[in-house]
């Protein structure tokens, strides 16, 4: 996914195109430690969601990478200053999970893989229109856009 943090007033932010399954584990029980949420499960379920705690969790790892001393409670951001953009292999892979789950009943099943398909769609739209399509890659560092 590309994940990109734009503070307002600022002419370039920071981009990240970075991997879940790829974070440390100590990046990982980072995240666990400061939400609450299980990392390998429901953390990631809510990032996709748009959860704020889990962004803002997501957010302080990726920035600690080049601010060490970097405290979870002086992150702090807008809503329009946080973009994420999955690659299409990714919303694919979140529509089979939910598509193979045996706890969702049918009928939910059903709409939740719509609204998954829909911003699917709506991503490739908005990525279209900005010019910047991104393509996979191995890279999970920052870099500047």
């Amino acid at each position: 996914m590309i994940f990109t943090y734009k503070p307002e007033g600022q002419d370039e932010g920071q981009t990240w195109d970075i991997d879940l399954g790829k974070l440390r584990s100590s990046e990982m029980e980072g995240i666990e430690a400061r939400t609450g949420m299980d990392y390998g499960s429901e953390f990631k379920q809510k990032f996709v969601a748009r959860n704020t705690s889990a962004r803002k969790a997501l957010l302080w790892t990726l920035l600690r990478r080049q601010h060490h001393t970097l405290l979870y409670k002086d992150v702090d951001f807008a809503d329009d200053e946080v973009v994420v953009n999955f690659y299409k292999h990714e919303w694919q892979e979140m529509i089979d999970n939910v598509a193979k789950s045996k706890s969702i009943e049918p009928e939910e099943k059903a709409e939740r893989i719509a609204i998954l398909t829909a911003a699917m769609e709506e991503s490739e739209e908005s990525l279209e229109h900005s010019g910047k399509a991104p393509t996979p890659s191995k890279k999970s560092g920052p870099s500047t856009d």
